[in-house]
Parts: structure tokens; C-alpha cells; sequence
């Protein structure tokens, strides 16, 4: 939690430090590690970006619920230099630098997906799949593809009076993202679009 506020701090990182075992907190701050009872002298570190990292004994959360408090800490950033740089000319030189940059060989990716609908009084359902990606490099004319490896759904029966949508995006709209190998509109020089 954050001390000042009391919310709770979401995505924090948490982990055992003699072993690197961890997790990360969920949407509501809370998190599920399992400690085997040979580590029961060993410390737990939370750490997110811009809070004080805290390490805490595993004998303090090993037996019940425990609130730990993360101290907001601020980082001084760097002074920003703005220059003017000519929008076309960079646009035409990532380009130009795509075949340096990006491999044009075939190759293959691991990925996760998730995909699910909130409501007000929890989740509606859940979604979430391992996938194998096969790219053949991004000036290939063949298409990306993904094979499913893994899939679970879950889904809440008592949210009985809720509407769900399915928006037509998934899998496909991640491959899209690769926008090296699909140049959005907004990429592509011609009369309508010169950056002036």
C-alpha cells in the first residue's frame, strides 16, 4: 500500500532475496507466494518504480495478512534539450535503417495473451493463452502466424446481468502492432501526410 494515500500499489514486485523466487501484485496490491519452510529466516523485497523499496522478515507474513507500506520516493529527471528536427527526414531514415536494424530471417516467439472484461463488482471473464509465433522476417510477403499452445477462460456466472461485447481484436491486433512489418498510415510519406 501506499502510505501517504492507503491505495494499494499494483504490479509491485515482490521476491524472496536469498533465491530470486517472486511474484507481482495484483490490480488490488495483493500477491500469492508460497515459501517453503526452508527459508522462513530469509526477507521478502517489494520494489516499484517510484516508491522506497522495503524488505520485510518472511516470519512477519508467514502466519496471517500483513499490510506493507511503500514510501513514495522522487527521482530527479535529467534537464530536457528540445531541438527542431525535420519530422520527414527522421521518418525516412528509420525507413531507410529497417533492413540494418530489424532481421530479415525467419523466427519464432513465445508469447501470453490476455484478454478480459471488468465490472464494478469483479471480473466478468477472463482470458489468457500461450502462443508460438512464427515471423518470416519483416520484408517478407508471407503472413505471421501463431499456434495456440495453451488457453484458459474463466468466466463469472453471478454477473447474470451483465452485457458483454466481444470487440473484433485479439490475437490478430497484436501481430498488427508489429509496425515495422505493417506500417501504419501515419508512417507513410506521400501528399496527404508530410509532417509540415
Amino acid at each position: 500500500m501506499e502510505r501517504e494515500s492507503g491505495y494499494p500499489v499494483a504490479y509491485c514486485a515482490v521476491r524472496i532475496v536469498e533465491n530470486g523466487m517472486g511474484t507481482v501484485t495484483n490490480q488490488n496490491g495483493q500477491f500469492l507466494l508460497k515459501i517453503p519452510d526452508s527459508l522462513q529466516n530469509a526477507y521478502v523485497h517489494f520494489s516499484h518504480i517510484g516508491y522506497e523499496a522495503q524488505f520485510v522478515p518472511v516470519g512477519l507474513l508467514a502466519e496471517n495478512k500483513a499490510d506493507v507500506y511503500l514510501d513514495t520516493r522522487f527521482i530527479p529527471l535529467e534537464a530536457v534539450i528540445i531541438r527542431l528536427v525535420n519530422p520527414q527526414k527522421l521518418i525516412k531514415d528509420m525507413l531507410a535503417a529497417r533492413a540494418s536494424n530489424y532481421s530479415d530471417k525467419p523466427h519464432y516467439l513465445t508469447t501470453f495473451y490476455r484478454e478480459g472484461v471488468d465490472s464494478r463488482r469483479g471480473f466478468a471473464n477472463l482470458t489468457e493463452a500461450v502462443f508460438r509465433v512464427f515471423k518470416p522476417g519483416y520484408s517478407a510477403l508471407q503472413n505471421d502466424q501463431v499456434k495456440m499452445v495453451k488457453m484458459r477462460t474463466i468466466s463469472n456466472q453471478q454477473l447474470s446481468d451483465t452485457m458483454v461485447m466481444k470487440m473484433k481484436a485479439g490475437v490478430n491486433a497484436c501481430l498488427v502492432l508489429d509496425i515495422i512489418k505493417y506500417l501504419p498510415d501515419f508512417l507513410t510519406l506521400n501528399d496527404e501526410n508530410m509532417y509540415h
